[in-house]
């Protein structure tokens, strides 16, 4: 593969990265990127993705992953704007 083609891969990937969401991107065999505004936000992000690929570990070996209710989405978000406003 050429100079020029490398190039525009990691242009491509550097866009990429900064344009998705979570500034996470999960690489197949290879690790994760994470991306943030400061150290400490690419950290947070960081911290999460590693709890969550945890928690999911965990609910394979107790028989997979189930979806919860979305009362309890609404009960998550309403604690952390509670979190939020006493912080």
């Amino acid at each position: 593969m050429g100079a020029a083609r490398f190039e525009r891969l990691g242009k491509w990937n550097t866009r990429g990265i900064r344009q998705a969401r979570y500034g996470t991107v999960l690489l197949a065999n290879h690790g994760v990127l994470v991306t943030g505004d400061t150290p400490e936000v690419a950290l947070n992000r960081l911290t999460a993705l590693e709890e969550a690929a945890e928690l999911v570990l965990h609910a394979r070996v107790l028989g997979g992953e189930k979806a919860l209710p979305d009362a309890a989405y609404r009960e998550v978000a309403e604690r952390m704007q509670r979190f939020r406003k006493a912080s």
